[in-house]
């Protein structure tokens, strides 16, 4: 009898004074102590036997796991022979020519009958047993000891605990299960919603292990597949996914972050990921901003998130391809290599594509009427050009219309009108000095200086009149157009500081003496003023505007800007000046045009088939880029902030839909690698035969992945669909697995 039975015959018989004394603390000192430690091990309930039951409970179960836990590592309590090793590493990382890798070939087998069986196919029929707790092992001869330096004697295939063959199977199970479960989750959720996701994954886990069991039929089992593996890989990846599913929420309350966006602006880590997805934090529509914002709280990656939010705010939202969203060369390559094919998933994949053409082009009549509302699209360049010059042309003639009649009434009365030609002499001779302090010495200058004498000759005459000095303006605007710039130059300077002078004189005039005559000629004067203002002094507007310019819309259009010279000196000061002169509507279309004219290089730019328009993401950005960068003033004279962020968002968004990063494109052989790979590792009939049998299954799950490709999204920071379902699966095949005993002789086959 134990010290224990010596103390308490039976427990549940303890008398209830001994009970009551124990837990009281008054038994005798050794009693006591016995006593106490008893409780303490739970074989005496706690005073609260309700509590204590539970606590009694808790107790065993813990031990149970604490024990199951270490069992799986040790393998203490699963194996007969704990000293018997493991077949050592030598054998299970040798590479046996049309066999393939020793170990990575046994993972393939769940079960240790299944390990047999393939043992058996690579080396012959070596003798195999089961211990008793049905773990399979080997006898090796000496021919193993010489060919792998090994000792000759048992070795279990895949001995109870942890060892590194446990690590083989985990890594082939995981890669089945995980595999086809993560893609049963996407498709079912992209079908059925989160209930799509979780029967999604688990039926996908339950294929992975079928697969499992039929790629280990073909490496030399004769076992067939084990529906219980399936049920359970189906079960697990069920259970899995729900727990995923219910952990995601208090995932995302932890993680998300909303640091992004704040009521006064883009804060430092959203300008970071504004950046990184090639945007300018400075330049985002407030739509974009408020759906990052929104991305982003759930997003692994902010610039993932960023780069959907341009492309769903466009004015016709545009659908990225998850290529195009994350931007890793191994997501663009596996849909190139999809897009390549001539079966269901390529045409899924060229069908994206060529929506995302669509809406790329429908999307530019819709930003070039934001940016610029006409009511009425222009559909090309010419087309804007040819009403922006038609209204400039009218505005034009009436403008001059106006000046000529305002002359001739200013003429008509001016006539009989005498100026005090000593007044007007004494002024003029300062215009020598004002024109060499404004740079030009008109030694250097003779039409200047020829223009300065013949008004002082008119000066000098008896009797003169206004008209006789609106002549001499006349005479020497002529002056200011010759070939020589300089020289117009300086002629321009002496006819500055002579209107400066009439302007003051007739306004004198007009105010302390005859208003009746000279008050038209200050009309006149005023009107003619902002004529050439608005006409005459920008030599690009009087070409477009003249009615009787030879110059086509096209031609006229190019005067404006090029996206190779839009540079050009003044081109701001003009597109400024026709801001003041048009119309809203008219104005608009000028700037339609111009985006227009940017469109025009991005299509030029894309490979398109003959006749048919294609529209190139990094053609267009280049031309905007090239217009901002080279003509900064030009650029904001045409576009608001407001525009210029929308034409930088589409930018972006095209250039993300049609062009691919580096490095990231499949060619032809790429499948060679790997056809190699598998030949090295299980075989080069292995291979072949498993080639052909997962034909099919391949071609179901390439069309899938190209939905799930085509249709995009972000990488959340909540577990992805099918992940947890199929760590869980893998977890609970290679733990149910060990734990299945086999109980049929190896040799029985």
């Amino acid at each position: 009898m134990t010290e224990q039975t010596k103390i308490f015959p039976q427990p549940v018989d303890i008398p209830p004074e001994t009970l009551k004394a124990g837990y009281a603390g008054t038994l005798e000192p050794t009693k006591q102590a016995k006593f106490d430690e008893l409780v303490k091990r739970g074989t005496i309930p706690t005073q609260d036997t309700v509590i204590g039951d539970m606590a009694t409970a808790a107790t065993e179960f813990l031990a149970s796991v604490g024990q199951g836990a270490k069992n799986i590592v040790t393998g203490e309590a699963t194996t007969e022979f704990p000293d018997m090793p493991e077949i050592p590493a030598s054998l299970r990382t040798a590479i046996i020519p049309g066999s393939g890798q020793v170990g990575t070939r046994l993972s393939l087998g769940r079960d240790d009958l299944r390990k047999t069986d393939i043992f058996r196919q690579i080396f012959g029929n070596v003798p195999a047993n089961l211990d008793k707790f049905g773990n399979s092992y080997v006898t090796l001869d000496d021919s193993f000891a010489k060919r792998f330096n090994i000792t000759a004697g048992d070795y279990y295939l895949n001995k109870p605990g942890a060892s590194p063959q446990d690590l083989d199977d985990f890594m082939t199970t995981a890669l089945s299960e995980i595999y086809f479960a993560r893609l049963g989750g996407k498709l079912g959720k992209k079908f059925g919603g989160k209930a799509g996701q979780v029967v999604g994954t688990g039926a996908g886990a339950g294929a992975g292990s079928v697969a499992q069991d039929l790629a280990a039929g073909q490496a030399g089992s004769m076992r067939g597949v084990d529906p219980q593996s399936a049920l359970i890989a189906s079960v697990f990846g069920v259970g899995g996914e729900l727990a995923g599913q219910l952990l995601s929420p208090f995932l995302r309350k932890f993680i998300a972050n909303k640091e992004f966006v704040t009521a006064t602006g883009v804060t430092k880590r959203g300008r970071k990921a504004l950046t990184n997805a090639g945007l300018d934090p400075d330049e985002v529509t407030p739509a974009f901003l408020q759906q990052f914002n929104q991305l982003a709280q759930t997003a692994s990656d902010p610039a993932q998130a960023a780069r959907m939010a341009a492309a769903e705010t466009l004015p016709q939202p545009v659908r990225l391809t998850q290529g195009d969203v994350l931007r890793t060369r191994a997501a663009q390559s596996a849909e190139d290599e999809i897009l390549s094919r001539n079966d269901t998933a390529g045409n899924i994949m060229s069908g994206t594509r060529v929506r995302q053409q669509e809406q790329l082009a429908e999307n530019v009549p819709l930003i070039a009427e934001e940016i610029a509302p006409t009511g009425t699209a222009v559909t090309s360049p010419t087309d804007a050009m040819i009403d922006v010059g038609g209204e400039l042309s009218a505005k034009f003639v009436a403008a001059k219309r106006r000046v000529d009649r305002l002359y001739k009434v200013a003429r008509g009365r001016g006539r009989t009108v005498a100026l005090d030609p000593s007044a007007v002499r004494q002024q003029i001779a300062t215009i020598s000095d004002d024109v060499y302090e404004a740079g030009f010495d008109l030694q250097n200058f003779p039409n200047a200086a020829s223009a300065v004498k013949d008004l002082q000759k008119i000066t000098n005459k008896k009797t003169l009149s206004v008209n006789d000095l609106e002549a001499w303006r006349q005479r020497t605007t002529q002056l200011s157009r010759t070939n020589d710039g300089a020289q117009n130059a300086a002629v321009k300077a002496v006819i500055k500081e002579y209107d400066s002078f009439v302007d003051r004189l007739l306004d004198d005039l007009a105010t302390t003496g005859n208003a009746d005559a000279f008050t038209p000629w200050l009309k006149a004067r005023r009107a003619n003023k902002a004529f050439r203002e608005k006409f005459s002094d920008d030599t690009v507007i009087a070409k477009i505007s003249d009615p009787e310019s030879a110059l086509e819309p096209s031609e006229q259009f190019n005067l404006l800007f090029t996206l190779s010279g839009a540079g050009k000196t003044g081109a701001a000061g003009t597109v400024r000046k026709l801001r003041e002169t048009l119309s809203p509507v008219a104005f608009n279309k000028l700037k339609q045009g111009a985006f227009l004219r940017i469109v025009e290089q991005a299509e030029k730019s894309a490979a398109g088939e003959a006749g048919v328009k294609t529209f190139s993401g990094a053609g267009f950005k280049t031309a905007l880029t090239n217009l901002k960068r080279r003509t900064p003033e030009l650029f904001n004279a045409l576009f608001t902030k407001e525009d210029q962020a929308l034409l930088n968002q589409f930018a972006n968004v095209a250039e993300l839909a049609t062009t691919a990063v580096p490095g990231a494109k499949n060619f032809s052989g790429s499948a060679a690698p790997i056809i190699r790979n598998m030949e090295q590792t299980f075989g080069p009939q292995l291979a072949a035969i498993a080639n052909r049998l997962i034909a099919l299954p391949v071609s179901t799950y390439r069309a899938g992945r190209a939905q799930v490709m085509a249709s995009g999204g972000i990488d959340q920071r909540s577990i992805p669909p099918g992940l947890t379902g199929g760590l869980f699966s893998a977890a609970g095949q290679s733990e149910i697995g060990d734990t299945r005993r086999v109980t049929v002789n190896p040799n029985i086959r």
